[in-house]
C-alpha cells in the first residue's frame, strides 16, 4: 500500500510501486551515467526518498466555517445554511501529491492533509449547496431528502479538481 518517491536535486527521478526492490547502479542507468559524471567514480546515490501510503484516510470530519446567506425558492425567506459531514480520501498520483502538496517537508500528516483540503473543498461545498438550493428549487425544509444526491455533486466536483491538481481523490463524502 505504498510508493516510493526519489528525489534529487528537487526533482522527482523515479517512483517505486508496492513491492521489493532492489536499488542498484545496474537498475538504474540513468543514475549511473549521472552519478558517474557528477561524483567520478563514486557509486553513492545520495537521494531523497518519499514513502506515501496510498491506503484511504476515513473519518476526516470538515464543516462550512460559516453559514452560507440564501432565499428560501419556497419561502422567499433568507436562511442561514451549515452543513458538515466526515469524508475519506487517498493518494492516487504519488508523484503529483509530493511536488503539490507535500513539497520538502519532513513528514505530511493527516492534520496536514485537512488544512491543505479545506479552501478548496469549501468553495465548491458552498457552490453545490447554493446550487442545489437555489437552481433546483428545493426549500431548506426539503433539503434533508436530497442529502445523498448533494453529497455525490459535490463529491464529484471536489475531484474534477483535486485529481488532476492534487493527485488525491476523495473515496467518499
Amino acid at each position: 500500500s505504498q510508493e516510493a518517491l526519489f528525489y534529487k536535486d528537487g526533482q522527482a527521478l523515479d517512483l517505486f510501486v508496492s513491492g521489493r526492490h532492489e536499488i542498484t547502479s545496474d537498475s538504474l542507468p540513468l543514475f549511473k551515467r549521472i552519478f558517474k559524471h557528477l561524483f567520478g567514480t563514486q557509486s553513492a546515490l545520495p537521494c531523497i526518498v518519499y514513502f506515501i501510503n496510498k491506503v484511504n484516510i476515513m473519518d476526516m470530519n470538515w464543516g462550512t466555517p460559516s453559514a452560507i446567506t440564501l432565499e428560501d425558492p419556497k419561502y422567499k425567506l433568507l436562511v442561514n445554511v451549515g452543513a458538515n459531514g466526515s469524508m475519506g480520501v487517498r493518494v492516487v498520483d504519488s508523484r503529483r501529491f509530493v511536488v503539490k502538496i507535500v513539497g520538502q517537508v519532513p513528514s505530511f500528516s493527516v492534520e496536514d492533509m485537512k488544512r491543505t483540503l479545506k479552501g478548496v473543498m469549501m468553495a465548491y461545498i458552498k457552490d453545490c449547496i447554493s446550487n442545489v438550493i437555489i437552481k433546483d428549487g428545493i426549500s431548506i425544509l426539503e433539503v434533508q431528502t436530497q442529502l445523498l444526491t448533494l453529497s455525490g455533486k459535490i463529491q464529484k466536483e471536489i475531484n474534477n479538481v483535486i485529481i488532476q491538481e492534487l493527485g488525491i481523490e476523495l473515496v467518499n463524502f
